[in-house]
């Protein structure tokens, strides 16, 4: 008996001490916002070196993969009657990508995967656009959400962003640039991040604008390639009651915050246009 004893509160202890990283576990690496990738058997649409230098033109640095494969990635994003899209491509891992912030001075090294398209253009040659660049789960510092979740997607419908695939990528921008901005920006060092997930866009906003002579509301900013930014797992706003609550035990005893943000960028001068907080 004091046996048995002995074994169930060693579970009860082992389960207490797995609680906090259940949720990190539950995070999979192949699986990012709206994007997914798996194994293929298809062949390759292009070489693994021509998906490297393309990458490397991305992340704005000479750089090398230590891990890759060709995969199938999916998109379910949705783009007008299109409710998902899949299409082969290149999965590339990359350690120790270094990013600064222009505003403090500060430096990190960041591990990330980088998917590039191999889908095949108007012209009839792969794509070889950016997908996207994906930072690696930082399960010592994942921080699962307090607060009903949020879909991203309908956040951005919300605030008025109609988003659509870019068939290619001709960018003024490269990764590593808009890292540093969403870091010197909205504070959020990649390599402390849950998890980030940068992708450009073509992107039209509804909001901010200004009513023209007729009284309709006309956007201020202009249609073309954007940069959305995708925190999660990360503390990235507190909540403060308003000043009309008196505080109590059961409003300063735990702390409420936001662990996720949608942030979109410039692709020209990566100027912070627009932000959504998520729980």
């Amino acid at each position: 008996m004091h046996n048995q004893r002995c074994t169930t509160w060693y579970l009860l202890i082992l389960l207490l001490v797995l609680a906090p990283l259940s949720h990190a576990d539950k995070v999979t690496q192949n699986r990012v916002g709206t994007l997914s990738w798996e194994s293929t058997r298809v062949p390759p649409t292009i070489s693994l070196n021509e998906a490297n230098r393309a990458a490397a033109k991305y992340l704005g640095l000479t750089a090398t993969s230590d891990r890759s494969a060709f995969v199938q990635i999916t998109d379910s994003t949705r783009y007008g009657n299109v409710a998902q899209t899949v299409f082969p491509g290149w999965q590339l891992h990359y350690t120790g990508i270094p990013v600064a912030n222009k505003n403090t001075g500060a430096s990190s090294l960041v591990n990330l995967t980088v998917l590039i398209d191999g889908s095949t253009g108007p012209d009839g040659r792969p794509t070889k656009a950016l997908v996207a660049a994906i930072t690696d789960i930082n399960q010592a510092t994942w921080l699962p959400p307090i607060l009903p979740k949020r879909d991203y997607t309908q956040a951005m419908q919300d605030d008025g962003w109609q988003v659509d695939r870019l068939p290619s990528t001709p960018l003024n921008s490269n990764a590593t640039q808009l890292f540093a901005a969403l870091w010197a920006n909205n504070g959020i060092d990649p390599a402390q991040a849950g998890q980030i997930l940068l992708r450009p866009m073509q992107v039209t906003l509804a909001l901010p604008a200004k009513r023209d002579s007729s009284g309709r509301l006309q956007p201020l900013q202009p249609s073309g390639i954007y940069w959305i930014a995708l925190v999660t797992g990360t503390k990235t706003h507190i909540i403060t009651p308003p000043d009309s609550i008196v505080p109590s035990p059961a409003t300063t005893r735990d702390e409420r915050y936001m662990t996720g943000l949608v942030a979109l960028f410039s692709d020209i001068g990566q100027q912070s246009v627009r932000g959504v907080y998520l729980p």
